[in-house]
């Protein structure tokens, strides 16, 4: 009876650990991801800056002229006038939420599938991801919507090629912080190989 009964939890043992690896497997997805949330906040406050500089030293601008012009996306030619605070806190939302964040949740998703997690491949996957935003958003995004909104592409207008293809790239290259972000998240049992770090 007692080896019938053994013989009757290995079917109920082997349900729990598949159940358990498939959890671990979720819980490790969902902490990449979430590191690459981080990452793209951390690559976000660093092109931002870079923007912001961009415009108080070659434009004579206000640092947040910047988040005025992504706020235009809204507000239009109205957001570029005087300093416009609507348009700021827009463009901050903006840029820190859904611009940023669906590149760092996208980023996350591909690490965790191809197990991204040494420092030179983050940083090569990175640029890669900047090169990309930088094309999408700025080629065929934001063209084709703001002229059929206002008639006019206020966002290359304002901003020149050449720094936003210089912010893209620091936006992307901030992935190489992923190791680190991903370090406190996760669980490295969950892994078949550690992150290495230089």
């Amino acid at each position: 009876m007692e080896t019938l009964a053994n013989e009757q939890d290995v079917p109920v043992a082997q349900a729990n650990q598949a159940e358990m690896q498939k959890y671990n497997v979720y819980a490790r997805v969902f902490r990449f991801v979430l590191a690459g949330a981080v990452t793209s906040e951390i690559g976000g406050l660093l092109m931002a800056s870079f923007m912001m500089l961009v415009f108080i030293l070659f434009k004579n601008q206000n640092g947040l002229y910047f988040f005025q012009v992504i706020g235009s996306i809204v507000f239009g030619q109205e957001a570029l006038v005087g300093s416009h605070i609507g348009a700021v806190v827009l463009g901050v939302l903006l840029h820190f939420g859904p611009l940023c964040l669906t590149w760092g949740i996208f980023y996350g998703i591909i690490a965790a599938r191809f197990k991204v997690i040494s420092f030179p491949s983050c940083l090569a996957m990175g640029i890669l991801f900047g090169i990309l935003s930088m094309i999408i958003d700025s080629y065929f995004v934001a063209p084709p919507v703001l002229h059929s909104l206002y008639g006019s592409d206020i966002w290359n207008q304002n901003i020149t090629k050449f720094s936003d293809w210089v912010a893209h790239i620091i936006f992307g290259a901030s992935f190489g912080f992923f190791p680190w972000t991903l370090h406190f998240m996760l669980d490295e049992r969950h892994i078949h190989k550690k992150a290495t770090y230089p």
